[in-house]
């Protein structure tokens, strides 16, 4: 899991339309994907692209807000600066290192599976509004991404379709 660089969230049971959304959006974009596999969370899909996968989003982001209706499977594209174990210390101290050099950063953590009981709740309090930049974890089993993202290096369908005026997916 380690050697891939971005995650994009699709819709419940539809794991096969986002895989081909996925191709097909990269390649509008003008990228690709080296290879991708769906995750221990049925919804989630693990993608390594060639390229800097922050620029790739940020193309992938411009083509959702034009075109939103071609985005009708995939929900959010992250990409992944690093992945660290998804123990509660260690996300602490990541975090914590992330907002030196982003200080004013929202703070986004999200478990997407996870065999730890309670492990969201325990992570809670590290969620903070900010509004220069995102540093979002997922934790997934054992594992999880973190990344430092500013607004247009990541992308969510629903918040574009809602700031266009068109219904959630």
């Amino acid at each position: 899991m380690m050697d891939f660089n971005l995650l994009v969230l699709f819709r419940e049971g539809k794991e096969k339309e986002a895989e081909d959304e996925i191709a097909r959006r990269l390649t509008d974009a003008g990228e690709m994907a080296e290879d991708w596999n769906v995750s221990m969370d049925p919804q989630l899909y693990l993608v390594r692209v060639p390229n800097d996968p922050k620029k790739t989003v940020q193309k992938i982001r411009r083509l959702a807000e034009h075109f939103p209706d071609v985005f009708a499977y995939t929900l959010q594209w992250i990409p992944v600066d690093e992945w660290i174990e998804a123990e509660e210390n260690t996300i602490r101290g990541a975090v914590a290192s992330y907002l030196e050099e982003m200080p004013g950063a929202h703070v986004d953590i999200k478990v997407l599976h996870s065999c730890l009981p309670d492990f969201q709740r325990k992570l809670e309090n590290l969620s903070q509004g900010g509004s220069e930049g995102i540093v979002m974890v997922r934790a997934i089993s054992d594992t999880a991404s973190i990344s430092a993202l500013q607004d247009d290096e990541w992308m969510d369908i629903n918040q574009i379709r809602e700031k266009v005026g068109l219904r959630s997916v």
